[in-house]
């Protein structure tokens, strides 16, 4: 039965004309993170699930400045294409863009019919299938940081930060925001429904926090990159810029990417918790962190993937963190 004819997929389409939507965005991670997308109106979806979405496949080799790297299977390959399917359990209405929803994409290569080896998403289910072999089920809390800058056109880079405000650590209100810019995102972000709980003003004048809740590791890596492609959607829509890069600005600390992790067994028990052994860590918590310890320098080349990362690295700035 083709996507035409599938019954979840006139579903959807019905609730979604419904909701006066007519147009879906399919967006997908690159290697860094960044959100490629393409919207299709409503009635192509049946065909989007049908025979995918094709993009170059070196669009996983390209740098934020938008240069093609020379990575194995791009350039050298003749840009093949990969194939992009909707994931129609993830669709949801853009809160701030109406007629417009959105979902995430499944990416896979058309000549083999398996995941893009490029895949983020797919390499993290493959790094859980080895944690299933061992009765693990990692449980994850993301917690973002980012600055946001208003256009100055005078500015060597066309932008400055939107407050200099000093001394409004762990803040929230008029003092450290005076354009309510957390409260209209934190609203924003709740009607996305991605598991936004709370939010506050960071360290360094314009650097704010948002947090999300904890879930299953493919869910909660989902909501964080949703998170952020809003994030930056929303800066945009007020004339404004936001950025989560590792240290934006040399007078200001950096901006950090907290991932809050537990492990359940099979059982659903919490494999690092034991209340009798010393700080209530079970053995499995301290081989988990010894082993973060002693993997810390290759871990740092996914951890810090651009050159902007290690400018946050020094003395007193709380990095790697």
């Amino acid at each position: 039965m083709s996507a035409s004819d599938s019954p979840p997929v006139r579903r959807h389409m019905e609730r979604l004309a419904a909701e006066g939507i007519d147009v879906v965005r399919v967006t997908y991670p690159d290697l860094i993170g960044s959100d490629r997308a393409r919207d299709i109106l409503l009635d192509h979806l049946p065909s989007a699930c049908d025979h995918g979405l094709a993009f170059c496949r070196a669009v996983y080799h390209t740098t934020p400045q938008g240069d093609v790297v020379p990575v194995a299977g791009g350039l050298d390959a003749g840009l093949p294409d990969i194939c992009v399917r909707p994931d129609l359990d993830t669709l949801t209405a853009l809160p701030w863009e109406p007629g417009v929803a959105t979902c995430l994409g499944e990416v896979t290569d058309p000549a083999t019919g398996l995941p893009a080896p490029e895949s983020p998403r797919d390499l993290l289910r493959t790094v859980l299938d080895r944690c299933a072999e061992h009765g693990l089920r990692p449980v994850v809390g993301p917690e973002l940081e980012y600055f946001l800058c208003d256009a100055a056109p005078d500015a060597p880079a066309g932008w400055r930060r939107y407050s200099d405000a000093a001394g409004v650590v762990y803040t929230a209100g008029l003092r450290a925001d005076g354009d309510n810019h957390l409260l209209r995102t934190l609203r924003l972000l709740r009607d996305l429904d991605i598991g936004v709980i709370s939010g506050n003003h960071e360290f360094d004048g314009s650097q704010f926090e948002i947090n999300l809740n904890h879930s299953d590791a493919v869910d909660a890596a989902d909501r964080a990159f949703r998170f952020k492609a809003a994030i930056k959607e929303l800066a945009r829509k007020e004339g404004r810029l936001a950025t989560f890069m590792a240290k934006p600005f040399n007078d200001a600390g950096g901006s950090g990417f907290h991932l809050h992790l537990s492990c359940l067994d099979t059982e659903d028990g919490n494999t690092f918790d034991d209340p009798s052994a010393p700080y209530g860590l079970s053995a499995t918590a301290r081989h988990a962190i010894a082993g973060v310890l002693a993997h810390a320098p290759a871990l740092t080349a996914l951890a810090n993937p651009t050159v902007n990362s290690y400018k946050r690295f020094g003395p007193d700035t709380l990095a790697p963190g």
